[in-house]
């Protein structure tokens, strides 16, 4: 993109010069143009123009150039009221019957009410509704989401101040793929109306003064581009055409028409050995099949770090308990993590991933080094329901998307999705997963009720009393023995007390903790997990002891 626009600017260069060269180099531009991953539909300089529109495909099946090229008219034209109070289309007004059949893609409006640029950019709502392209304010462009789930800029516009004392120079730039796409299903073509001044020439190109200006007959250029000129003394001072053709799709390739699959190291149910099995629905079978192929549900097993990237990116992607998603693009069905802490699925969703994404997983498959977990054996093969009674974050999440009390608030279903166990050795990993468990529970205390109530009790907190201070002497209030308070609302300030010490990573206590996550749990895991679960228990008694006074 960024080639284009400089492109653009070498053209308006007064250094260009204005003969033949120039004359070579702007055709050259135009024939670029339409092969570029995002084409120029309009832009404005100095010393040209270009500004491309629909046309129905009949069009440029008659090629009535003659007529095309006595083109006249710019974006600024639209729906409008004719003289005789009859709605007139755009490109009614274009002085051709084939672009006035045409439909127009980019529009620019001016408001002297608008209190910045006068200007703007509209694009027409059926390409935008066909295409799924929405705006998007920041990044000034039409988007939409590709097939990894990232954002694509189907349709840019790209504002620069002018060198001159004009108006700032205004592009419109869009995805090949998205004009192909839309062309292939209206059967229209692309009909791109073009300027072209030298820069010094433009005193000239228009004189009607004198002999020396000669008109060129029509000159025809690859790609659709016919045109005329206008020469003084034999330099260039003026072109003006048109370039008529059908996009098509020169990114559509073989990775994008046929589905590529990946094999992993793998365990086959059926021969009970662990091989290296392609995830191609042709090289597997079910279990309702006679086959000698493996079943399509062999699991493969990964190490922990393949969890990382989703937890990274929590915009793209969705970590679910037990399901992975990366929006409008894909969904991993199911895995899990056995008691190896290995991540394991099975061979048939793999094969539903993208291609990129069956090499991402490739990159950390390795051999099982436990069976899978009970878990997934219940759910997804004996077709139980896997409760989740020892699972200490599973029953927090459960009990704070239904707890409605005065003194806590869920923020957002975010917050409780965001919780994750740590999964690998990565001190990182362990400390922005206890991070995300203090927003989501310190964070929700509901400091203001906590200090009212705390009065109401007959208690008078201190003004520099925090949420949890608050929370205990409100137990207190209610008649809790003032040691029994502490222990209620301990987990909380453990919580609070380690995001605090993480702050200062590299200090003697953040390293105290990591010694007693391994030395006292057996790892990041298993004390994310016993912390979990006592600020769950510490909930459930906070919850009683308020009674119906903390309910909403």
């Amino acid at each position: 993109m960024d080639n284009v626009l400089d492109r653009i600017q070498t053209l308006a260069d007064p250094e260009a010069g204005n003969g033949p060269a120039i004359e070579a180099d702007f055709v050259q531009f135009l024939n670029d143009n339409v092969f570029n991953d995002h084409i120029v539909l309009y832009a404005s300089a100095r010393n040209f123009f270009l500004y491309g529109v629909l046309v129905p495909g009949t069009i440029a099946r008659a090629h009535d150039i003659d007529d095309l090229l006595n083109w006249s008219g710019n974006p600024f034209d639209s729906w409008a009221i004719g003289g005789d109070n009859s709605i007139r289309p755009p490109l009614s007004t274009f002085r051709s019957r084939g672009v006035a059949l045409g439909e127009q893609i980019v529009f620019l409006r001016t408001f002297s009410g608008l209190s910045e640029s006068k200007s703007y950019v509209e694009i027409w709502q059926k390409l935008l509704h066909v295409l799924g392209l929405h705006h998007m304010r920041e990044r000034n462009a039409w988007c939409r989401l590709d097939r990894h789930g990232d954002i694509e800029e189907a349709i840019k516009v790209v504002e620069r101040p002018s060198t001159s004392t004009d108006t700032g120079e205004i592009t419109v730039l869009a995805s090949r793929d998205c004009l192909a796409e839309y062309t292939q299903l209206s059967d229209s073509d692309l009909l791109f109306m073009f300027d072209f001044v030298p820069v010094g020439t433009a005193a000239v190109a228009f004189s009607n003064s004198g002999d020396a200006i000669t008109e060129v007959p029509v000159r025809d250029a690859d790609n659709g581009i016919h045109y005329r000129c206008r020469e003084n003394s034999g330099s260039l001072v003026w072109m003006g055409g048109i370039q008529l053709l059908s996009v098509t799709r020169s990114l559509v390739d073989s990775a994008r028409t046929h589905t590529r699959y990946e094999s992993y190291m793998a365990f086959d149910w059926k021969n009970e050995e662990v091989r290296e099995i392609s995830c191609s629905p042709d090289a597997l079978s079910n279990y309702f099949t006679e086959s000698s192929l493996p079943y399509d549900m062999s699991p493969v097993f990964f190490r922990p770090e393949v969890l990382s990237k989703y937890k990274v990116d929590r915009e793209k992607y969705s970590l679910e308990d037990r399901s992975i998603g990366c929006r409008g693009a894909w969904h991993l069905q199911t895995y899990d993590i056995n008691a190896a802490g290995q991540v394991h699925t099975y061979l048939v969703y793999l094969g539903q991933l993208p291609h990129e994404e069956q090499l991402y997983w490739k990159s950390f498959n390795e051999r099982p080094k436990a069976p899978i977990s009970e878990r997934a054996f219940k759910t997804d093969f004996a077709g139980e329901i896997a409760y989740s009674e020892g699972d200490p974050l599973a029953n927090l999440k459960e009990t704070l998307r239904v707890l409605r009390v005065s003194w806590w608030t869920l923020k957002t279903q975010d917050e409780v999705q965001w919780a994750h166990y740590p999964v690998t050795g990565s001190n990182d990993e362990w400390r922005n997963e206890i991070q995300r468990l203090d927003r989501l529970l310190i964070e929700g205390l509901e400091e203001r009720w906590l200090r009212r109530h705390a009065l109401k009790l007959g208690v008078l907190p201190d003004d520099n009393d925090r949420s949890i201070a608050l929370l205990e002497k409100c137990l207190v209030g209610y008649g809790v023995k003032r040691d029994e308070a502490k222990d209620v609302v301990r987990p909380f300030r453990e919580l609070r007390g380690h995001r605090s010490k993480f702050s200062h990573a590299a200090g003697r206590e953040a390293r105290r903790l990591k010694e007693v996550a391994f030395q006292h749990h057996g790892g990041y895991r298993q004390h994310y997990a016993q912390l979990v679960s006592n600020c769950l228990e510490s909930m459930m008694r906070i919850d009683k002891q308020f009674g119906k006074s903390g309910r909403t």
